[in-house]
């Protein structure tokens, strides 16, 4: 199953249109869809058939895991939570501030990586209901390695949220990665993203949360995950 936050023009395959945050009743409508699926699709298992694979592709699972996990622990430890001060209430300016505080070895060309985070900000809200958070993201040739980096903002910034309703955004959530992101940043990255609505508590830490805090939290929800993969 596809799904996109855009629509897709001109593609030919059946998909999913969704907010990035998958609203409850988009919620209801993928399942829906997943039901109706799988009464045409039924699948049968060969018990023994799958416990021999799970042996036979256990070694590959821990070179996997152990990359993740490298990956993750490079991440977390990167995280920062700064202060933008005096910041304007332009949001293509903030969006330069915000990169002007980015570490220069994060971000190789500001200009490509700006104009790529305000095209993706024009498509769709970026404000993440409920909350005074916004969540700007972008993958491109200007970046050298994922980071995921906080700034607190002086003054408040007006932006629509993804429900399409105006709130106040005292902190932005930056997260940057390279053009071509490998598997494993891949999962890391989602994760942490989708960390941040799975619950209230997880809202307000990302909301308020101080730098030490939301590294553990994000360390920990890797451990569980990972647990329970394993």
């Amino acid at each position: 199953m596809i799904l996109s936050t855009l629509e897709l023009k001109g593609f030919s395959r059946d998909y999913q249109l969704v907010s990035p945050l998958l609203l409850d009743d988009e919620v209801e409508r993928v399942k829906n869809y997943l039901r109706a699926y799988t009464k045409k699709f039924p699948v049968t298992k060969n018990s023994k058939l799958v416990n021999t694979n799970k042996q036979r592709h256990a070694a590959t699972k821990l070179t996997q895991a152990a990359v993740e996990t490298l990956f993750c622990s490079e991440i977390v430890n990167a995280v920062k939570v700064k202060l933008l001060k005096h910041n304007s209430s332009r949001i293509e300016d903030v969006i330069k501030q915000c990169l002007d505080n980015c570490d220069s070895d994060i971000v190789k060309d500001k200009k490509i990586v700006a104009d790529k985070l305000f095209k993706r900000i024009k498509l769709a809200p970026v404000g993440i209901p409920g909350s005074n958070l916004a969540l700007f993201h972008t993958s491109s040739k200007g970046i050298s390695r994922c980071s995921f980096t906080i700034f607190d903002l002086e003054n408040d910034l007006t932006l629509q949220a993804m429900d399409h309703i105006d709130i106040q955004v005292k902190r932005i959530l930056l997260m940057l990665g390279p053009a071509m992101l490998s598997t494993a940043e891949q999962k890391v990255m989602s994760l942490v993203s989708s960390m941040i609505i799975t619950n209230d508590d997880n809202l307000h830490l990302f909301s308020v949360g101080q730098q030490e805090q939301i590294k553990n939290a994000i360390a920990v929800q890797y451990l569980h995950e990972l647990k329970n993969k394993l």
